[in-house]
């Protein structure tokens, strides 16, 4: 059986939990499944089928959680980063603002407010776009990849003798539906 192993970083965590989920489901089923013993019946098969199901509930429940662990420290680093942006900016703007008006002749003082009217919209866009940017993650990006491949897994799996005929059956039966 796979050994989890412990790897810093916030990527990792997700491919440690995917890692040791799908280790526990293909032991589940090789126990079960193996070449050398005869089944012990339908029983046996069943159980092996709910065990391998509760398995990747579990595996995307925890992939689940860990997505949303990394979302929300990650809107709470952007907020974070935001909040002392926008007030690093207003100490350094008025004390510039109030440095450029006492360092200007009284003549064009009213040009020089006029001007400093114009950078505090010019830094309040660029710190919007700029949280905006550190505020843009793709949610649950890793959950819907895995969904999709189970998706395309069960679709592309071969199925056993039996179903094959009701598989085949039920396939016509839709085609002839279109």
């Amino acid at each position: 059986m796979k050994q989890c192993m412990s790897i810093p970083g916030p990527q990792s965590v997700l491919q440690q939990v995917l890692d040791c989920c799908s280790a526990r489901s293909s032991c589940v089923v090789e126990r079960c499944m193996q070449p050398g013993q005869p089944f012990a019946g339908l029983s046996a098969r069943l159980r092996a089928i709910v065990a391998l199901l509760g398995d990747v509930v579990h595996t995307r429940l925890a992939l689940l959680a860990a997505e949303i662990d990394a979302l929300v420290s990650a809107s709470l680093r952007a907020l974070l980063a935001g909040l002392a942006a926008l007030t690093l900016a207003a100490i350094a703007l008025l004390s510039a603002l109030a440095a450029m008006l006492m360092a200007v002749p009284e003549s064009f003082r009213a040009h020089s407010a006029a001007i400093a009217a114009l950078v505090p919209a010019v830094i309040a866009i660029g710190l919007f776009r700029w949280v905006a940017r550190l505020s843009r993650v793709s949610a649950f990006s890793a959950s819907l990849d895995e969904l999709r491949r189970d998706l395309s897994e069960l679709r592309d799996a071969p199925l056993s003798s039996g179903s094959r005929a009701a598989g085949t059956a039920a396939d016509q039966h839709s085609s002839d539906r279109r």
